[in-house]
């Protein structure tokens, strides 16, 4: 008969085996035959005792780790709590000021921009939200619905999800977070409205506008004044160069080479990304406007006053660095011993876009689908679905269009075209695209006649005759 059992952790007889009973380290209640290493069961009491104590030392040490790992997760769920309540809303602006991936400049302010409109906005709707873990998918929303409200592109709705998405992954360790407030925030379906490319028979309008005596150039107190022939200078090389506009304003003399017949410089939008020149040929009627500006003892900025409109202060450091070329077009030589002494100036940037909408709503083309205030005091509303803000559908943008498109009716291949204005897929395959239609629905006509069995041009003469 088997030994009656006192407690747990007892070592006693049951049916004629020798078995130790106990709690395990998963608080599970087991009894176990004893054995010896060799497989052997112990003798007596005494023997059954020592193989016991062998497993309860193994399970006691179990529980104790245990209880250590229980009492480190309560320490760091403390701490963590300590984290979400000292680390504040306040907390988060220097947080992305310090960011290594957002460098000073326009991009920065940018951000700084949308998270201070997210921060405004939970301090008007949430006032005692003062931590970002107190900030709920809902908040974020319900942010998200206003914006939407605002009638804004698809496109600045998605840069504000994307950007706030990105603010809480950088204070995730900071603010002890553990899951992203704007996780599920869903991005629109991008409708980004483009610039039309300036029509044709508009270029000599708008070149004949900026030496009509009638047309003036915005008068600004901030910002330094530009001459009409100065802008008439950005405006030819917009449109024989396809470069974006700051390229343009600060294109310097040392950039140009006059004897090989090229322009050298980097694209300021995507020097971050891609470290090397672009080589710009420069077609016969840029290169007379140049030559009729050009001053053998000048140097500097082509077009000084409206340079000073701009800033960049480590355009010169970023090409004294840069000795990889992104693009190579083997008819130019390859010259990278000159050093390009383009413009490092600290003033103001920005009221060329206006100038420029200035000279072509002068030249009679429509810039933008904007009411008007004498539009807008008859009572004239916007139709139903269109955005608050309206799109410029003109621009100095509109001349990088005009480049591409005359490029691709040209037949210039695409790869040219993408050495020229730099590896901006959606612009060149926008124009590039119609004109592959095009062809291929000229080619499937020509052989439509073989698919439904109609005799062709060639052979028509041939079945007259043989039917008589």
């Amino acid at each position: 008969m088997s030994q009656a059992r006192k407690s747990l952790n007892t070592v006693y007889l049951r049916r004629g085996r020798w078995v130790v009973e106990y709690i395990d380290f998963e608080g599970k209640q087991k009894i176990k035959t004893l054995k010896g290493e060799n497989g052997n069961y112990p003798a007596n009491k005494l023997q059954a005792k020592r193989f016991a104590e062998r497993i309860l030392t193994d399970i006691r040490t179990m529980q104790n780790l245990r209880s250590e790992q229980e009492f480190l997760n309560r320490v760091a769920e403390c701490q963590q709590l300590i984290q979400r309540i000292q680390f504040t809303l306040d907390d988060v602006l220097p947080i992305i000021v310090n960011n290594p991936k957002l460098k000073n400049g326009t991009r920065l302010q940018h951000r700084k921009y949308q998270w201070e409109k997210f921060y405004n906005w939970l301090r008007a709707h949430y006032p005692r939200v003062t931590v970002p873990h107190d900030v709920t998918p809902l908040m974020a929303q319900q942010f998200a619905n206003d914006l939407y409200a605002e009638g804004m592109a698809n496109s600045t709705y998605n840069d504000y999800i994307t950007s706030c998405r990105m603010f809480f992954k950088m204070i995730m360790i900071h603010a002890g977070l553990t899951s992203n407030p704007f996780t599920h925030v869903e991005r629109l379906p991008k409708n980004t409205i483009s610039h039309k490319p300036i029509p044709r028979e508009f270029i000599p309008k708008i070149l004949a506008a900026c030496d009509d005596p009638n047309f003036q150039v915005l008068e600004t107190r901030r910002l330094a004044p530009i001459t009409k022939a100065e802008l008439k200078t950005l405006i030819v090389v917009g449109l024989c160069t396809g470069m974006r506009l700051k390229d343009c304003a600060l294109l310097d003399w040392s950039c140009i080479n006059f004897e090989n017949n090229y322009i050298k410089t980097v694209a300021y939008k995507t020097k971050k990304y891609d470290k090397g020149y672009l080589w710009i040929p420069m077609m016969p009627y840029l290169r007379k406007h140049l030559l009729s500006i050009y001053d053998w003892q000048a140097a500097g900025p082509i077009m000084p006053n409206i340079a000073c409109r701009y800033e960049d202060k480590d355009r010169k450091e970023l090409l004294k660095k840069s000795n990889k070329l992104s693009v190579s077009v083997p008819m130019i030589p390859d010259d990278d011993s000159e050093e390009l002494n383009l413009p490092e100036i600290k003033s103001d940037n920005g009221n060329m876009s206006n100038e420029v909408k200035n000279l072509l709503k002068f030249a009679g083309l429509p810039v933008s689908t904007r009411l008007t205030k004498a539009e807008k005091a008859n009572g004239v509303t916007k139709p139903i679905g269109q955005r608050k803000k309206s799109p410029n559908l003109y621009g100095f943008h509109s001349f990088r269009h005009y480049f591409v498109s005359t490029c691709a009716e040209c037949n210039i291949p695409m790869a040219y075209v993408e050495a020229i204005i730099g590896n901006e897929s959606e612009v060149i395959r926008q124009y590039y695209t119609h004109i592959d239609t095009a062809e291929m629905m000229r080619s499937i006509s020509r052989i439509e006649p073989k698919f439904i069995g109609m005799p062709t041009q060639a052979a028509l003469p041939q079945l007259q005759e043989t039917m008589g």
